[in-house]
């Protein structure tokens, strides 16, 4: 939390550049602190992981030259538990017509996806209190 303001600092998104070849390199350090994260799955994307349409993605991108972006929520087999990552896809041509790189950039939204979690059950305790009680808000004007 950033001190004085109350607010959390944003998130830097990992960027990993992808060769025609499917290889790929981190291009810094929020990228190789997702690897670490997630394992290497996340960028290799083998069929059938969760990760699996990031790689889609990227060939689409070689293939169609169109950019895409999406987000991938679910759970983790290992210690993490539940993620949400937002991912985009951009195909870039550099001094030719055919596309040199496909850039993908990956923003972590797991804390913000575990708060809106918790809010929203919280809130679906508090409705069920209310209806069980048969009681609701009052709103004291003195």
């Amino acid at each position: 939390m950033n001190r004085g303001t109350g607010k959390t600092p944003p998130c830097i998104p990992g960027v990993v550049a992808y060769a025609p070849d499917l290889s790929h390199a981190l291009a810094n350090d929020a990228a190789e602190a997702l690897v670490r994260r997630f394992g290497p799955e996340l960028l290799e994307g083998p069929d059938g992981s969760a990760f699996a349409r990031i790689r889609t993605s990227v060939v689409e991108g070689f293939s169609t030259g169109l950019a895409q972006a999406f987000r991938i929520e679910g759970e983790s087999s290992t210690p993490l538990g539940e993620f949400s990552l937002d991912i985009s896809t951009v195909p870039e041509r550099f001094n030719s017509a055919t596309i040199e790189r496909v850039t993908v950039v990956i923003e972590d939204r797991t804390p913000e996806h575990l708060g809106e979690t918790a809010l929203r059950l919280e809130r679906e305790r508090l409705e069920l209190a209310l209806k069980g009680s048969n009681d609701g808000w009052w709103d004291w004007d003195l």
